[in-house]
């Protein structure tokens, strides 16, 4: 997926539009435009300014690449282990289902929808974000439910989690 194509589908995942996105980032209305019609990316400032806009880094604009995002593998991997569908979870957790589409095509969730899905499914926001294969066998940790309630609280009370880490190590 090339630039402008990650930038459409950042525009659409938002739900907003080029020229909002210009007007907003202080950008020529015709900016958008000149890039698809050139086939070259913005330098520096602006770059910089589109990654923060979207919440993405600018090496995900940049990088030219049809393959899936770790994310995305891993996203299709639990389904599977979970026997749902990624549309089954974006329903269930009442997120667009274009979110889903975006994610195909290479966009990456913001930090809270991942601990959202990290929760659903029981492990830990690293299971999606970790890049050594050798760290993620290809297996999903399954929590009992007593797990899961144990795993939400401590991420819910951060005053007791030093202490119950502190136990923990001993």
């Amino acid at each position: 997926m090339n630039f402008m194509q990650k930038i459409d589908n950042l525009i659409a995942l938002k739900g907003t539009n080029r020229n909002q996105v210009s007007q907003q980032l202080g950008l020529s209305k015709n900016c958008f435009d000149n890039w698809s019609r050139r086939g070259n990316v913005p330098k520096g400032n602006t770059l910089q300014k589109l990654a923060e806009y979207f919440g993405v880094t600018v090496d995900y604009l940049i990088e030219d690449s049809d393959t899936k995002t770790v994310f995305y593998k891993r996203l299709e991997s639990i389904c599977t282990v979970k026997k749902t569908t990624i549309t089954g979870v974006l329903n269930e957790l009442h997120l667009s289902p274009s979110k889903g589409t975006a994610w195909k095509n290479g966009a990456v969730p913001k930090l809270n929808v991942l601990q959202q899905l990290a929760d659903y499914f029981g492990v830990g926001t690293d299971y999606f974000t970790e890049t050594d294969e050798n760290r993620i066998v290809g297996t999903v940790p399954v929590l009992t439910p007593k797990e899961q309630e144990l795993l939400r609280l401590f991420r819910t009370n951060k005053e007791k989690q030093d202490a119950i880490l502190d136990i923990l190590k001993k």
